[in-house]
Order: structure tokens, then C-alpha cells, then sequence
């Protein structure tokens, strides 16, 4: 019986104590005397009794935070403030009224605050070393902070755009790539945007076009167009997605509208020139439509030597499409057998038409000469511009029988080699 009461006494004694010392930490927090509050306290929740106490959790995220905002005491205790949260959310989910009326009553929530501007500074600091290894913990850190502030209605929005973005960031430059698909993701599906915003659209658009998933490639270029007209990127990305996908009148309809938009683009005009170009002359039978495809091809390689006269590639597809058509015509001759006044004259006619696009593709074709025949070395793309634009000069004045014409540009082929 003795022993009993004794026993009984002991925890009596020990709760007593541990009221004593919640009381003893409130008055060393007064007095700023953080290092014994911060060991009062932590004797304190370790109790049964009081580890349900929503006041002592409250007290104890209270110290922690002060150990990882204070710059004095920064560094004493290593991820303070996630223990400083963690201490926060007992303390919430024990009593939510009245730890928040006590958050407001300090200052306003600046214990809880302060956690997640510190965090997101230190993180920021690290990051802007290029560190990110380093960063993604902090940011880590101060999205669940940030997340626990809103969640409580302190503060924040429903997407932390800023943490968001960085965490994003870091993933993509560890080549974490889902993870930074994830946090990417959840800005452009908010349909975020502003100067930076940019590149969750870009990084979402790169990965679905790698898997071939064209449509949330297509979904996420075409937000990111929305949101960033002058943007250019997304068209091109538009526009190689339908390329991959062998989608050519798509991609003939695409052209023509981000030309619609953007006439000066060189590179644009360019490869829709190039696109109806393939479509043609790079088959055996003429497509539907071919007059007015050739009439939009010239069209545009015109237009390209026009924005930038110094670039021989245009006027190099310019002359090949006036050679081409004239060996179109040449061959319509070989199809007329007959020898009557009517064949006869529609001989005639499309031998001047024959002639006519050899003419018209001399002009260009020696643009493309002149530009690279006074250069004393070529890269192999130019020493193959350069070798097809004699070529073709050469086929010409043969055609035009002007022999001396001919040699010229043949002894220049013989010589190309040597650039």
C-alpha cells in the first residue's frame, strides 16, 4: 500500500512539473531566452499528459520558429522549421480556434510567416549559385509551409505560383523529368502566366512531343500560344508536331495561318515553301491543285529573298522550281506524236514556255553562284548549294544553246572541289 501511494505521488509530482515548466518556457520565450525555453519545452510535450496539449505545441512551434528565423540563432538546430511546423499543425489540430486566436495575437501569425520567408530566401540563396540540388529541399520545405498557411486560412493562395515555378525548375535541371512534368503542369493547367511563366508551356510541350502523346503536346502549345502571341515558339512546335505526323494539309493550313500573322518570317516562309516544294516535285504524279501550289511556293521563296536578299538558299529553291517546270514541259513535248499544223504549234507553245522557265531560273541560280563563288572556303552545306546552282546553270544555257555559257559553268563544277 505503501508503495502504491508512492508510485501514485511520483506522477502527480511529475504533472505537476510539467505544468510548471510549460509556464517556465512562456516566461524564458519573454525573456528571450531561446536555448532554455527550447529545452523546457521539449521536456514538456514529451510528457503523456501534455503531448494533447494544444498550448505546449503552440509554445514549442513558437521557439523552433524563433531558432529558424532569427539570424542569431539560425543554424543552431538543424531543420528547426519544419519541427517549428510540425509543432504548428499539433497545435491546430488539437484546437484550431484557439491556436489560431493565439497566432493573431502574436503579431499576427509572424511566428508561422516568418517560417515560410525564411525558407523560401535560404532556397533562393542556394539557388541562385546554380546550386539545385541544394534549393530543392528549401523549396520543398516552404511549399509544405506555404501549403499548411493557406490550408488554415492564413494566408497565401490555392497555387503557390513563385514555390511552384522553382520547384518545377530545379526537378527539370536534376532531369527529374515526371516530377518537373508534375509541378509544370499544374501552372499551365491554372493557365499561369507572366514574363518567366513561359517555360512550363515549353517544358510540357518537349515532353508530350517526346512521347508522341500529340495531344497534350498540342494542348499545351496552344495555351502557351494563347497566353504568349508574340511567342514564336509555339508555332514552330505546332508546326513539327504536324510534320512528325505526316499531317501535311494540316501543316500547309498551320503555314498559312502564322504567315497570316507573321508575313516577314524568313524561316516560316521558308519551310512552308520548302513543304509544298516536297509536295510537287517530290512525287511522280502531279498533286491536285498543282499551278496554285507552285504559284504559293515561288510565292513564298520570293518573299524570302525579299526579307533577307544576302540568303542564297531561297533563291537556290526559287531557281529549281523554274527548272523543274521546265522539265515538266519538256517532258509534255515527248508525249505529242503526231506532225499535224495543230501538233506542231502546241510544240511550239510549250517550248516557249520551256524557255521561259529556264530564263526565270537562271536569275536566281546566279545569285546563288555570285554568293558563294567568291568565297575561298564552304562548309559541305554551301559546297552543296554552291555544286547545284552550277549545275542547274550549266542544264540551262545547254538548253538555250549557249555553249560558252555551259563550259564556263561546267569548268566551275570541276573546280568546286577544291573550296
Amino acid at each position: 500500500m505503501t508503495k502504491f501511494f508512492l508510485a501514485g505521488l511520483s506522477a502527480l509530482t511529475l504533472l505537476g512539473a510539467s505544468a510548471q515548466d510549460l509556464k517556465q518556457a512562456k516566461k524564458q520565450i519573454d525573456k528571450k531566452d531561446w536555448a532554455s525555453a527550447r529545452t523546457t519545452i521539449d521536456q514538456v510535450v514529451t510528457n503523456d499528459k501534455w503531448s494533447k496539449d494544444q498550448d505546449a505545441w503552440y509554445t514549442k512551434g513558437k521557439v523552433y520558429s524563433q531558432f529558424a528565423t532569427d539570424s542569431a540563432l539560425k543554424g543552431q538546430v538543424p531543420g528547426a522549421n519544419m519541427i517549428a511546423l510540425d509543432a504548428f499543425r499539433k497545435a491546430y489540430d488539437i484546437d484550431s480556434t484557439k491556436t489560431s486566436i493565439e497566432a493573431v495575437l502574436d503579431n499576427k501569425y509572424a511566428y508561422i510567416a516568418n517560417l515560410y520567408n525564411t525558407s523560401f530566401n535560404e532556397a533562393y540563396r542556394i539557388f541562385q549559385k546554380n546550386d539545385f540540388a541544394g534549393s530543392l529541399p528549401g523549396f520543398d520545405n516552404t511549399n509544405q509551409i506555404g501549403r499548411f498557411i493557406y490550408d488554415k486560412h492564413i494566408g497565401l493562395t490555392g497555387l503557390d505560383t513563385v514555390v511552384t515555378y522553382y520547384l518545377g525548375f530545379d526537378y527539370m535541371k536534376l532531369e527529374k523529368n515526371d516530377s518537373a512534368t508534375y509541378y509544370f503542369k499544374l501552372l499551365a493547367d491554372a493557365k499561369v502566366s507572366g514574363q518567366g511563366f513561359d517555360l512550363p508551356y515549353r517544358w510540357l510541350v518537349y515532353v508530350y512531343s517526346d512521347k508522341k502523346d500529340w495531344d497534350n503536346a498540342q494542348k499545351y502549345a496552344a495555351a502557351g500560344k494563347t497566353l504568349y502571341p508574340k511567342d514564336t515558339y509555339f508555332d514552330d512546335v505546332a508546326l513539327q508536331m504536324l510534320k512528325e505526323q505526316g499531317k501535311t494539309d494540316e501543316l500547309i493550313k498551320k503555314y498559312e495561318e502564322v504567315i497570316a500573322n507573321d508575313p516577314n518570317s524568313y524561316e516560316h516562309q521558308y519551310n512552308y515553301g520548302n513543304t509544298l516544294f516536297g509536295l510537287v516535285y517530290g512525287v511522280d504524279k502531279k498533286p491536285a491543285g498543282y499551278t496554285e501550289l507552285i504559284q504559293k511556293l515561288e510565292g513564298a521563296f520570293t518573299k524570302c529573298t525579299e526579307i533577307d536578299p544576302n540568303r542564297p538558299e531561297a533563291f537556290l529553291a526559287l531557281g529549281k522550281s523554274h527548272f523543274n517546270q521546265a522539265v515538266s514541259i519538256n517532258d509534255s513535248l515527248k508525249t505529242i506524236k503526231g506532225k499535224t499544223p495543230a501538233d506542231d504549234a502546241n510544240k511550239k507553245a510549250l517550248q516557249g514556255q520551256a524557255e521561259e522557265q529556264i530564263k526565270a531560273a537562271i536569275t536566281p541560280l546566279e545569285k546563288v553562284f555570285s554568293f558563294y563563288d567568291t568565297q575561298s572556303t564552304l562548309k559541305v552545306a554551301e559546297k552543296s548549294n554552291y555544286k547545284s546552282s552550277i549545275s542547274l546553270l550549266g542544264d540551262c544555257y545547254r538548253y538555250l544553246e549557249n555553249k560558252d555559257k555551259a563550259k564556263f559553268y561546267d569548268d566551275k563544277y570541276t573546280a568546286a572541289d577544291s573550296k
